[in-house]
């Protein structure tokens, strides 16, 4: 069966990044038929360094692309087959939720059989999409095992061993608890690159962009769920991406709690795992999530009131759904 496939990446001031990620996906032995650049307000010179990298034909002089200024141009894949390439500026920073979200807009209605959602700092084996798709029956939401960049053992992401109830943080590991190949998950890990295939898409639409970063795609794979959709880790299939910005800090016995740096990154994160607990897990989570953190700031972190404070503002805006407050730390910060 043929499937078609169209990729979606969100950047914002990493062109180096965003080069190296487009040049995987045109890479692809089972080749993408489009590619959907969601370019969140960058200020770096991005849209002209992905014009002069070589890795695009600029649309022909007084074509109608070329007066619109946009956007349509065209890629070659690994065969030299044509990929229609989109590059979308945005004109404020949405976010890599709002990203995504916009880039899916775009394929829904393009009629694509599958969604690529992929990270900019994300590089797929050349195998990637081909191994996914060999899953193709047996989930709706798909994603490669993540790996460390320049490691082919360790994850970036760590996995979940639900027989054994232990996070296994190698792939070996990994291939030895699953004999099939595939690691079924209670959502889909995201690692940088998950494929959604139409029929989610067509039920619920995109990603919440109002989530803006941190754990968009996973309460999109909570959600799929509940709607009857399968998700599936594919061990076969690889993406290199970094691990997150993210401290493990242990607190009381075997509990610990994760700190992004930042304030933005922080305000998001609390608040969409604040939301995803509240909105599918056991909402008594929330309090030990309470106990946890306060714990963190007031001990750990010696009376951080001020930490504590946003945690507290975040984990309330997730409980009652109160978005947009991460606004003030994109502007402060000038994005």
């Amino acid at each position: 069966m043929s499937h078609t496939v169209a990729a979606v990446i969100p950047t914002y001031n990493a062109k180096a990044l965003l080069l190296r990620c487009f040049a995987a996906i045109t890479a692809q032995t089972h080749p993408v038929k489009a590619v959907y650049i969601i370019d969140n307000a960058s200020t770096d010179g991005t849209r002209e360094a992905f014009m002069a990298s070589g890795l695009v034909e600029r649309p022909p002089a007084g074509s109608e692309e070329a007066r619109l200024g946009t956007d349509k141009i065209i890629a070659r894949d690994s065969r030299g087959g044509a990929v229609d390439v989109f590059y979308v500026k945005m004109d404020r920073n949405g976010g890599s939720m709002g990203g995504f979200a916009e880039g899916m807009r775009r394929v829904i209605k393009g009629g694509y059989d599958w969604t690529w959602l992929v990270d900019n700092d994300s590089t797929p084996a050349d195998t990637c999409l081909e191994r996914l798709l060999e899953h193709a029956d047996e989930g709706e939401l798909l994603g490669p095992a993540g790996l460390v960049p320049g490691s082919a053992e360790t994850l970036s992401f760590p996995l979940w061993d639900r027989a054994h109830s232990r996070e296994i943080s190698t792939l070996s590991e990994a291939v030895a608890a699953d004999a099939e190949g595939a690691i079924q998950q209670t959502v889909c890990p995201f690692h940088g690159c998950l494929l959604i295939g139409s029929a989610v898409t067509r039920t619920i639409g995109t990603i919440r962009e109002e989530m803006f970063h941190w754990g968009g795609e996973v309460e999109y794979a909570y959600h799929a769920r509940r709607k009857g959709f399968r998700s599936l880790t594919v061990l076969d299939a690889v993406n290199h991406h970094p691990r997150y910005n993210v401290d493990r800090v242990p607190i009381l016995r075997d509990r610990h709690v994760l700190a992004p740096a930042g304030k933005l990154h922080s305000y998001c994160f609390y608040r969409n795992n604040a939301f995803i607990l509240w909105q599918y897990k056991n909402r008594s989570l929330i309090v030990a999530r309470l106990v946890d953190y306060t714990w963190f700031f007031l001990v750990k972190r010696r009376f951080d009131v001020r930490s504590l404070a946003l945690f507290l503002r975040a984990t309330g805006a997730g409980i009652f759904g109160l978005w947009g407050g991460e606004r003030r730390y994109v502007d402060a910060l000038g994005r």
